[in-house]
């Protein structure tokens, strides 16, 4: 079996080196090593270079990364194919253990991923931090429109599965464009899961999901991106499920505790309008309670974690809220983010 390594490069050529590193270091002898350029202007293409010979090198116009994806794919001649952030990094031993555990039956398999600062030092956190699903999750998708998954680095994809679902359409998953390989693929097979960490997921500065020392106004444009992605899926399952002839629930995406945790945020952040028609934050809170508490998805002690969170949120004035709403997307670096609520309390 052949594995894929597709490695996207936009302006991370503090990182690249690393990724690629990891990606051509795997103790797997069977692995093609893709890395494509969308447009960078820092020195990335020149980090690139430096693999000639190693690793396929691909450059291309600045488009987005779902064009990057789309561009790269017709070059691909993996079984299995993965697609790693230039930021984050894989252990040496994952395609191993992926090829492993792969089953003729998957379309997926996904694994989560060790978070790591700007430098490469642990967090001491995963993500996703939940225990991830696997086996036919069809039905489940229908139901509730979100599973808990890791982000981009931390999945495997059968390439005849890919084939069914590329090209990615660019203009409406120009952000996020994992979020449309993810949750197709429980339409097209069985799900795989790993438990261990198999890489390593970096937040920095430039992340979109690190909210550690963002205040109300950065906190309000990385949520943002977070609900409009949820709102977009549940449209695209909405489609993709009337085309085969099944039927997604009415309260698909909207009512999973992952959406509410983003939308109590931005409730919370003041960042909702009258034409959003969202409830006030006490009735958001309680609903994402409850959501919580049906989720099969969550430990006991990541729903009471939950719990006093969501009611912490939902009660403290707008101010005080804010440092626990950035505690709830943080999972590596609690700590920080911790101290900065204790300083702004003294």
């Amino acid at each position: 079996m052949r594995v894929s390594i597709i490695v996207s490069s936009y302006n991370y050529e503090k990182f690249l080196a690393a990724a690629i590193d990891s990606a051509l270091n795997q103790t797997y002898p069977d692995v093609e090593v893709l890395v494509v350029d969308d447009g960078s202007t820092d020195r990335s293409p020149e980090v690139m270079r430096r693999y000639e010979g190693r690793a396929r090198l691909l450059f291309k116009p600045n488009g987005g990364q779902a064009s990057a994806f789309n561009y790269t794919f017709p070059h691909v001649t993996g079984d299995v194919v993965m697609f790693l952030d230039s930021d984050d990094m894989l252990a040496p031993d994952a395609v191993s253990r992926i090829v492993a555990a792969w089953r003729p039956e998957f379309s997926k398999l996904h694994f989560p991923l060790q978070i790591i600062d700007e430098d490469g030092a642990p967090l001491g956190g995963r993500v996703p931090r939940a225990q991830l699903p696997e086996g036919a999750l069809l039905e489940s998708l229908l139901e509730t429109g979100l599973h808990v998954s890791p982000p981009m680095s931390g999945n495997a994809y059968s390439r005849e599965y890919l084939g069914r679902i590329f090209p990615i359409p660019e203009k409406e998953w120009s952000y996020g464009p994992d979020t449309y390989l993810i949750f197709l693929a429980p339409f097209h097979g069985q799900i795989g899961a790993i438990q261990d960490c198999l890489g390593c997921y970096r937040r920095h500065g430039k992340s979109l999901t690190n909210v550690t020392r963002s205040d109300l106004q950065q906190l309000i444009r990385r949520l943002r991106p977070m609900r409009e992605s949820n709102l977009r899926l549940r449209r695209l399952l909405e489609r993709y499920a009337e085309r085969q002839g099944l039927k997604l629930s009415p309260a698909a995406v909207t009512s999973h505790w992952l959406h509410l945790k983003v939308m109590l945020s931005l409730r919370r952040a003041g960042a909702l309008t009258a034409d959003d028609h969202a409830p006030g934050p006490l009735s958001l809170a309680w609903q994402l309670l409850c959501a919580v508490w049906r989720s099969a998805e969550l430990s006991l002690k990541e729903r009471v974690e939950y719990t006093v969170w969501a009611a912490l949120v939902g009660a403290l004035p707008g101010a005080a809220a804010v440092p626990v709403i950035r505690l709830g997307f943080a999972p590596g670096d609690r700590r920080a983010v911790l101290m900065s609520i204790v300083r702004g309390a003294v």
